[in-house]
């Protein structure tokens, strides 16, 4: 019987621990973001995007490839963004600032504001909030990749591709 219980709770223990959500953590030092950013800061005008997806919290299938996000460069340390979201259009500044890393001008970030369906409207309310904490990116080939910050660390990724 004794036995039969431990069997039981290592069944238990080894199931809750194989079912608790996997997050994903990106550890790279700021000089290193930085200097990525700043090579990769100029290559962005002009370009098109389209998001495939995010890494921790994936889209449903029918809103993959929906989003697109597109690059103007205003200065030498500052881009225009606008493009299509689940419902909306919208708008804003993106900064590379030495000290903050990647900046989204919240006050700048503007949409329209049509009204679509439920599972759209909350998608589109999380990809402004994920937009507006994007703290690094990183561009490889044809993908563009904006990590969420919550600290040094990403909670989430936001991957593009070029259009």
């Amino acid at each position: 019987m004794k036995t039969f219980i431990l069997i039981s709770n290592l069944i238990f223990l080894i199931t809750v621990i194989a079912c608790k959500k996997s997050s994903v953590t990106i550890e790279v030092s700021r000089d290193e973001q930085m200097a990525r950013m700043k090579a990769d800061f100029s290559s962005l005008d002009g370009t098109d995007w389209v998001l495939k997806n995010y890494a921790t919290s994936p889209l449903p299938t029918k809103l993959k490839n929906t989003i697109t996000l597109k690059f103007e460069k205003q200065s030498a340390v500052s881009y225009h963004v606008s493009g299509r979201s689940f419902v909306n259009w919208y708008g804003g500044d993106f900064n590379l600032d030495e000290e903050k890393g990647l900046v989204v001008n919240k006050e700048h970030l503007v949409s329209t504001e049509m009204a679509g369906p439920p599972e759209n409207m909350k998608a589109e309310e999380t990809y402004y909030q994920h937009l507006q904490k994007a703290s690094c990116f990183k561009i490889e080939g044809n993908g563009l990749w904006l990590y969420v910050a919550k600290t040094d660390s990403a909670e989430e990724v936001m991957y593009f591709i070029k259009k």
